[in-house]
């Protein structure tokens, strides 16, 4: 449970940041409509197979790469593979249901889907082999975090004045 347990920390961080933000003025435009938060989880849906995919072709041991480093990377690959689902169990948990705390849990999910293909990618540099082509998925990944995460950021701050709507 040690990744469980990281993302706690994080989304504790995270929650921690919040605080220190500015209140806002207005309308904000950070916000999604139910209608762009569906669309933003369809998007999401339709990544998950090739996220997953992507990891699960990883194979250090086609690789002229220590065993150690091999190691390390099946180990992120696993986590990876393990944030997927959590992924997968959030936007489906979202779908059913929109709340704060659910938006919340799937900006943690989805950045650690982005940390482990990160750590994976580091880890490949550093043995100097290419095992996977994670990096590809940065962008796409990168912006659909940065996406909720602007969501969530809105959804909070309007929470503790009272007015989340």
């Amino acid at each position: 449970m040690r990744p469980m347990k990281r993302v706690i920390i994080r989304l504790f961080v995270f929650v921690c940041v919040l605080c220190v933000v500015p209140q806002m003025r207005g309308e904000d435009k950070r916000l999604m409509s139910e209608v762009e938060y569906k669309k933003f989880l369809d998007k999401i849906e339709a990544a998950l197979p090739e996220w997953e995919g992507a990891f699960k072709r990883i194979d250090p041991a086609q690789t002229n790469v220590s065993y150690a480093a091999g190691e390390q990377i099946v180990k992120n690959r696993d986590v990876g593979l393990m944030q997927v689902g959590y992924v997968r169990q959030w936007v489906a948990k979202e779908r059913t249901k929109h709340t704060v705390s659910g938006e919340l849990h799937l900006f943690g999910f989805l950045q650690g889907v982005y940390d482990q293909m990160e750590s994976v990618v580091v880890m490949e540099i550093a043995a100097g082999v290419t095992a996977s082509n994670l990096e590809k998925y940065a962008p796409e990944l990168g912006g659909l975090g940065k996406q909720i995460g602007n969501d969530v950021t809105a959804r909070v701050e309007l929470l503790e004045k009272g007015s989340c709507p």
